[in-house]
């Protein structure tokens, strides 16, 4: 019997990003429930071309978590967009970072961008009388 280390294949879905790419995108974290991805597109735009807006939402329920990402067209607006680390969005402040690229960690078998999302939600969960729990098959399939 041979035994192989199993490597994580890329998304069908989603193209891997390169570096230069990744420097595009952000993770908008604290949203209200209200916003919609058109609503984050426009607020963002002001910092420059966004290509893609996403408020990420429960599989079955359609709720949302509470956080999304915003990928730019360039690396300058998505440092202008980054130079608050908090933007006032549909009457809540919400917390902006470098979005974590989506590369498997073989020891935990989570990914970076499952952590950062975790990371928020232990935070917020801590102040919030919400308990959500995101499942890790969620977080995976996301951008």
């Amino acid at each position: 019997m041979d035994v192989k280390l199993a490597q994580p294949k890329p998304s069908a879905g989603s193209p891997q990003l390169s570096p230069g790419d990744q420097k595009r995108k952000i993770f908008v974290g604290g949203l209200p429930v209200s916003v919609t991805e058109h609503q984050l597109k426009e607020y963002f735009s002001k910092f420059g071309e966004v290509n893609r807006a996403i408020v990420v939402t429960d599989l079955n329920t359609k709720m949302p978590w509470g956080f999304g990402f915003i990928q730019f067209a360039s690396e300058e607006s998505a440092a202008r967009a980054l130079k608050k680390d908090r933007h006032f969005l549909c009457s809540q402040w919400v917390e902006v970072s470098l979005a974590m690229p989506k590369q498997q960690n073989s020891a935990s078998g989570t990914s970076k961008l499952s952590l950062q999302a975790r990371r928020f939600i232990q935070r917020h969960n801590q102040t919030s009388p919400l308990s959500l729990i995101i499942p890790m098959s969620l977080i995976l399939s996301l951008w």
